[in-house]
């Protein structure tokens, strides 16, 4: 039961991520890192979880990838040429 549980909390996520979201959006900027990520959960279960080769950092990556799918928040372009903007600039700070 126990494996079957590990299976189930691994492959959830992915699996609603494959339903909800087509395959010609997982190559665009916003939707690359939960691809990779969801990618990553499905060929670490497959080959580690049955090998018994257990690692929790694997779970924490399926409950953000879950987290974010149950959130509804969907990639913002404008956050993202703001983060570009404050790069940019540096800022000096005097110690003095």
């Amino acid at each position: 039961m126990g494996l079957v549980s590990v299976f189930a909390i691994m492959l959830t996520p992915p699996i609603c991520f494959y339903f909800k979201y087509p395959a010609k959006l997982w190559f665009t900027k916003n939707y690359a890192s939960i691809a990779v990520l969801n990618t990553i959960l499905v060929l670490y279960s497959v080959d580690c979880t049955l090998n018994n080769q257990f690692n929790p950092v694997f779970i924490l990556i399926s409950g953000a990838v879950s987290g974010w799918l149950i959130s509804g928040v969907q990639p913002n372009q404008k956050s993202v040429k703001i983060v570009r903007i404050l790069k940019k600039k540096s800022v000096i700070i005097n110690d003095s």
